[in-house]
């Protein structure tokens, strides 16, 4: 988001221009190693160039281009990984069942007008729902971090050839990145392939060709909300079916 939202009802996303052309795809389509440069218009002139497509402000792309000499062949690659950060303290069953007993007992010394701490505690039955005494009775301590989050990898593979001589110029690229982030079940891949080609036809006559082919495949998860979720889930809770597959 470049100029703020300026739509209750419409996309508040820019307009992306590669190479003189618009195009509608996201920036998580494009490879970065294929790009030369980029260049944001966010003020009056992106909407006096484009219109009413610049209102949201405008990326300008300028991709790699082939030069003239012999050809180059390159490759660029990595590997790394990805953890959470820290883990975060949280109360496991024991924890959080003598938490509640003592909220209860305090809410019923109130009631009664009594000192804090003269009520005994109440017992583990009259202090948990149907549900969350079955589950106690069950044993169920569950680790909701343990359980959602992961250790991720990311990966990125580029071949590509340049060239050209004084009449034709060349520049072909191949990109495959695969990663997966800290949140189970979040996975991004994608697959670009790029041609750019410049051919001086005469002195009067230049032609141009700037392709590109994209296959990307996201597996996304809320990440506010599962991140609040895992948090704010109460460990007597179990999170499959007794199956051990079927989410509860």
């Amino acid at each position: 988001m470049i100029r703020g939202r300026s739509s209750l009802n419409f996309s508040n996303a820019p307009l992306i221009v590669v190479d003189g052309i618009p195009v509608s795809s996201s920036l998580a389509d494009f490879n970065p190693n294929d790009i030369e440069s980029i260049e944001v218009l966010k003020d009056a002139s992106s909407a006096a160039i484009y219109g009413a497509r610049g209102a949201n402000g405008v990326i300008l792309i300028t991709t790699k281009r082939g030069k003239a000499g012999k050809a180059q062949i390159t490759y660029e690659g990595y590997y790394g990984f990805a953890e959470p950060f820290e883990r975060v303290p949280v109360m496991n069953t024991e924890e959080w069942l003598q938490l509640r007993l003592e909220a209860l007992r305090t809410v019923e010394e109130r009631r009664a007008g009594a000192e804090p701490g003269s009520l005994p505690l109440p017992s583990i039955e009259d202090g948990l729902f149907a549900d969350q005494l079955e589950a106690y009775n069950a044993g169920i301590d569950t680790d909701w971090q343990d359980l959602m989050l992961q250790n991720g990898q990311q990966q990125s593979h580029q071949i590509g050839v340049s060239g050209g001589n004084d009449k034709i110029l060349y520049n072909v690229s191949l990109n495959y990145f695969e990663q997966e982030g800290i949140l189970k079940g979040s996975e991004f891949e994608r697959l670009t392939t790029r041609t750019n080609l410049d051919i001086d036809v005469n002195s009067k006559l230049k032609v141009g060709l700037s392709q590109q082919i994209a296959f990307s495949d996201r597996d996304d998860v809320r990440s506010g909300s599962t991140i609040g979720r895992i948090f704010s889930s109460l460990p007597i809770f179990k999170a499959f079916e007794d199956d051990g597959v079927t989410p509860t």
